[in-house]
């Protein structure tokens, strides 16, 4: 079920936000897919949902979507220094 919600959950913030800036689904180092750019900079959103179903509940899922925006910013700002 994790997985399932993970990939919606992904979808949308690649649909919504990261894809125009070079996200895409790739292969994680532990063989959960992750959503990352080519700078190596990503976000499990599988994790997250598995997080919040399993141990969790006040794993906050609108603040990962939210995070997930900032990130590439903050990314973004770092390797402009």
């Amino acid at each position: 079920m994790s997985t399932a919600f993970g990939i919606y959950l992904g979808q949308t913030i690649l649909k919504n936000h990261l894809a125009a800036k070079g996200y895409a689904w790739r292969q994680g180092e532990n063989g959960i897919p992750v959503v990352e750019n080519d700078k190596g900079t990503n976000l499990s959103p599988i994790t997250k949902i598995f997080k919040h179903l399993t141990q969790d509940y006040e794993e906050d899922i609108r603040g990962f979507y939210n995070t997930s925006i900032l990130l590439d910013l903050i990314a973004q700002a770092l390797s402009e220094e």
